[in-house]
């Protein structure tokens, strides 16, 4: 008797384990997105706003990718799969002291790392080690611009494939303007 019940909760432990993992699957095949032939503009004067990465310029669509993901914050994230594939966009500041951040897909191993160009000041922006979630916005290394007029700065975001071990590239959600 005590075999059978042994046996029988393997076997529910079993069809939990793999009915969790089929509902964990949330990233799908590559979507089919009109891309962009130049920067977009995007008027950026209230607080918390975020622009969708999918709405970026996409350098190289075969070096990068939209995908599906229920996790993300409108369902779709780009991928940057080599280290020459960016995205980009111009952004016009209203006056004010901004904080930007990044939405990215955070690794277990701490290595989505991006290079955010900002009128062509480098800032390395990176997730928490470890993870803190699935998505994670980039609080631990923000960027901040000091527009002193309504101002119009290009953005960059390419991927830092410096000391990484990822092979599929790192995914990025949005990003986010915060008006301090």
């Amino acid at each position: 008797m005590k075999n059978l019940i042994s046996i029988f909760c393997i076997i529910v432990f079993l069809l939990l384990d793999l009915i969790s993992c089929a509902s964990t699957k949330k990233i799908t095949e590559p979507v089919d997105f009109p891309l962009l032939k130049e920067n977009p503009v995007f008027n950026i004067s209230e607080n918390n706003i975020k622009v969708q990465a999918e709405n970026f310029f996409i350098s190289d669509s075969d070096g990068a990718r939209i995908l599906h993901d229920n996790n993300a914050d409108e369902g779709f994230c780009v991928q940057l799969k080599d280290k020459s594939v960016y995205i980009s966009s111009d952004f016009v500041l209203s006056k004010g002291f901004w904080e930007i951040l990044l939405c990215e897909k955070a690794s277990i191993n701490g290595k989505c790392n991006f290079i955010l160009s900002l009128n062509d000041f480098l800032y390395k922006v990176k997730p928490s080690d470890p993870p803190l979630g699935t998505w994670e916005l980039t609080t631990r290394t923000p960027c901040y611009y000091n527009a002193e007029e309504n101002q119009t700065v290009r953005i960059t975001i390419m991927p830092d494939f410096k000391n990484q071990y990822l092979t599929s590239g790192p995914k990025i959600d949005y990003i986010l303007f915060i008006k301090r």
